[in-house]
């Protein structure tokens, strides 16, 4: 389970509705959308998180391997 509240409330997120879009980040933390993208990128690179899709069609998922 990640770390810090945000991570978490996003993590919780994306177990209970299969994925999360920076904007659906955005809008769950009331955060613009830079930070959205810098936390989602945070979770990538801790492995909870994997990126699919590019540009506007970019969903984040549950990462089953990093766990």
């Amino acid at each position: 389970m990640p770390n810090n509240e945000q991570e978490r409330k996003i993590y919780q997120y994306v177990l209970e509705n299969g994925f999360i879009t920076t904007s659906m980040v955005a809008e769950l933390l009331e955060v613009k959308q830079r930070r959205a993208r810098a936390v989602l990128q945070e979770m990538v690179e801790g492995n909870y998180l994997r990126k699919e899709g590019a540009a506007r069609r970019t969903i984040y998922v549950n990462n089953m391997e990093g766990r």
